[in-house]
């Protein structure tokens, strides 16, 4: 016995050697999410009919034992917890069933599906080492205990908690009132448990129906409540008001309404441009990404102003203008951030919706804009340099403060837009709200930046409107994409 257990321990011993040097090798080494903090709640004490939720998930299906990773919760549970916790977080004063007395009369309409529920196995964690020492040192336990379960055992894995679980829920939203759908988002939920054991998943070795039932329903209720809190803590539940108005209009184009009667319409809207946008999403998306670091983050959208201002180099940006890693760090936590992801949605939707009228061709114009979802930080427009002046990124160029109006950018004054014209006299129409939306897009590089997006996808007949739109912004910005654009 003493003979054979010599060299077993020595190789026990330079198994440990080994993987302390390798750094571990043997474990499964996945990059983490830096999980956010959480938004307050908006108390908006909305009223609407919640249907039960719909689960639309696909069960896993396989050989007979195959674990099933699914969160054992089901759509009367998951209604019941999301009715109760949107309810006591002040967002909705109440959320009667179809069949409730209380929904009568109500116009609005809170839908929820299921598309992802699940619980699964991310990786290992340190305690893998005393794992595998475990397995080593008791070999002839580990191999019965295999046999045993028929595989699904490891010795190691049973006793020490060396495993790294994750529950991930992907959920879509719809709220609308009155047949407009105002929001529509989809969360997706990602709930990390960093110490797991094969004991507390498994529950019984044989008996593979069991595996992950009791540990699904508890860590599913810890993503049901963190999915209470986005959905209560999402920004874009302050903004519906300006999400009626834009469904309003939406309507009216989506339903052909007479082009007199919709230009109107979009030029009301053209006042929600006004207020600085902060940050476009593609800012705030790389501001709020939980796998980069504060260095990474900072690098990115420096580059992306540098772009902007057509400056050949990241170095060439003002220092006063840059982000660095400091100040990539407080925004990563801001919850002004997703605020400004709001705005910057709601103005691309009016220009989608301006587009709509200006070059009916227009791709995509039909559409809604999708509605997404941090120490407050003063409004930071942009402005495109003029020809021969160095460019500028200070904070408010080219606009006022968020709080003031802002005065229309230099130009010939408009005439207010008729109503009721007819069809014939349809181009004057459009070629007065294009007039009218140059001139607030005129003075804000980040609008610009918008605008441009959507003139690539602009050809064809499409293309005439939006060239004559954006000559009429002008810009460096814009003036550089036009040379650049061949058609």
């Amino acid at each position: 016995m003493k003979s054979s257990f010599a060299p077993r321990l020595a190789l026990c011993l330079l198994a440990v050697a080994l993987l302390a040097a390798g750094g571990c090798a043997y474990t499964t080494v996945t990059a983490k999410e830096r999980v956010h903090a959480v938004l307050p709640p908006v108390k908006a004490g909305l009223r609407a009919v919640m249907p039960p939720v719909v689960d639309r998930r696909v069960w896993a299906a396989g050989p007979q034992g195959t674990p099933i990773p699914d969160v054992r919760l089901f759509a009367p549970e998951i209604t019941e917890d999301l009715r109760r916790g949107l309810v006591e977080k002040g967002l909705f004063a109440a959320l009667p069933a179809p069949g409730d007395p209380q929904a009568r009369g109500l116009g609005s309409s809170l839908q929820i599906e299921v598309t992802a529920f699940g619980l699964n196995k991310l990786g290992s964690n340190a305690w893998v080492v005393p794992h595998l020492l475990l397995d080593g040192l008791a070999l002839p336990v580990f191999t019965g205990a295999a046999i045993y379960s028929q595989g699904r055992v490891d010795l190691g894995s049973y006793l020490l908690p060396s495993n790294r679980m994750g529950t991930s829920m992907t959920v879509k939203l719809l709220y609308g009132e009155g047949g407009d759908p105002l929001v529509e988002k989809e969360y997706n939920i990602q709930e990390e448990i960093e110490q797991v054991s094969d004991r507390k998943y498994l529950e019984t070795i044989n008996d593979s129906s069991t595996h992950g039932v009791t540990l699904s329903r508890q860590e599913g209720r810890k993503a049901l409540v963190k999915l209470t809190q986005a959905i209560a803590g999402d920004p874009v539940w302050q903004f519906l008001p300006q999400l009626r108005r834009l469904a309003a209009v939406e309507r009216m184009l989506k339903d052909g309404k007479p082009v007199d009667q919709v230009a109107a319409a979009v030029e009301e809207l053209l006042p929600l441009l006004d207020t600085p946008l902060t940050y476009l999403e593609e800012e705030t998306k790389v501001l709020r990404d939980g796998y980069l670091d504060a260095k990474a983050r900072a690098g990115i959208i420096n580059d992306l102003r540098a772009r902007w201002l057509g400056l050949a180099e990241v170095k060439d940006l003002p220092a006063a203008q840059m982000i660095n890693a400091e100040r990539a760090e407080q925004l990563f936590d801001d919850p002004q951030v997703p605020r400004y992801q709001v705005e910057a949605n709601l103005a691309e939707r009016v220009i989608v919706l301006a587009l709509g009228v200006i070059s009916p061709k227009q791709p995509g114009t039909s559409t809604q804009a999708a509605s997404v979802t941090t120490w407050v930080v003063p409004p930071v427009g942009f402005r495109a340099p003029a020809a021969g002046v160095a460019p500028e990124l200070s904070p408010g160029a080219g606009r006022p403060a968020a709080a003031l109006p802002r005065a229309p950018a230099a130009g010939p004054a408009l005439a207010p837009l008729p109503v009721g014209l007819p069809a014939a006299q349809a181009q004057a129409l459009r070629q007065h709200l294009s007039q009218a939306l140059a001139q607030r897009v005129r003075g804000d590089l980040r609008l610009q930046v918008l605008l441009v997006h959507h003139a690539e996808k602009a050809v064809g007949e499409a293309w005439e409107p939006m060239q004559a739109l954006l000559k009429q912004v002008g810009g460096a910005y814009v003036d550089k994409y036009l040379n650049t654009r061949k058609s």
